[in-house]
């Protein structure tokens, strides 16, 4: 009212109505599980799924702009490369395979990036793959020792094989390419230098079968931009004054002037 915020419309099944208040504190995330928002700001992940929580759907952004509120950086999007589509809908980050030692490679069986690398540079690089396909590779060390892949085995998300060969076949993976990349990456870990793509963390030396391997697909994960605010987190319009009524729920700011959602 009159520029400022003075409450808040809600929609129930009881109706409508209008709660009064002397401040509106937005503190409802971001937008990744939004598919028309994430096409907006950046239409190469508009056909992707979304491993976020269900609630991020840029409600409070819409809200705060309908409001007046300026918006920053709103196509900072995070997209994590490796994620499992389960048939049932559910999405699986598998970012445990990554982080503790799995190679990622295409159809050929070869690898294309440091899979300790940054998010959405990984699935930039897996999107330009053929047939868009990767694939998680890794051996039964990972199975013994990390124990949120052992409930994912057990769930039935992987592929399992006695051999490299075999498992490329169930996979769709070129078994001579596969068997040819894991020699080379064997000496790597021998070395303890990726000469390929500089990882620094490879404990898997694949001596130790089975086999396991799982298709991966990118998936928006976070979003980073939002409504404009400053030092007192209070949200700012588009001419850079303060909207009375309308501060953001405190957290830390990384920069001076204005932060963002």
């Amino acid at each position: 009212e009159e520029g400022a915020a003075r409450g808040v419309t809600i929609e129930s099944p009881d109706g409508t109505y209008t709660i009064h208040a002397d401040a509106v504190v937005l503190a409802t995330g971001g937008y990744a599980n939004n598919p028309e928002m994430v096409a907006e700001y950046d239409p190469r992940w508009s056909d992707l799924g979304c491993n976020s929580s269900p609630s991020q759907t840029g409600d409070g952004i819409l809200m705060a702009e309908k409001a007046g509120a300026a918006l920053e950086d709103m196509g900072n999007i995070t997209i994590n490369p490796t994620v499992y589509y389960g048939e049932n809908g559910q999405l699986y980050s598998l970012t445990a395979l990554r982080t503790n030692g799995a190679i990622l490679v295409n159809s050929d069986g070869k690898r294309f990036a440091n899979e300790e690398g940054a998010y959405t540079e990984q699935a930039e690089l897996l999107l330009q793959q053929k047939n868009q396909a990767a694939y998680m590779v890794f051996d039964q060390t990972m199975i013994d020792t990390v124990g949120l892949v052992r409930q994912y085995e057990e769930q039935g998300l992987f592929v399992k094989a006695d051999s490299l060969e075999a498992l490329a076949e169930a996979l769709g993976v070129d078994p001579a390419g596969l068997t040819a990349t894991v020699e080379v990456y064997k000496t790597y870990v021998e070395k303890g230098v990726d000469e390929a793509f500089g990882r620094s963390f490879m404990t898997i030396d694949f001596d130790n079968p089975p086999y396991y391997g799982v298709k991966v697909f990118p998936s928006v994960q976070t979003t980073s931009g939002g409504v404009a605010i400053n030092l007192n987190a209070e949200v700012l319009g588009e001419n850079g004054e303060t909207i009375p009524g309308l501060p953001q729920a405190p957290r830390r700011l990384t920069a001076r002037g204005r932060s963002r959602l």
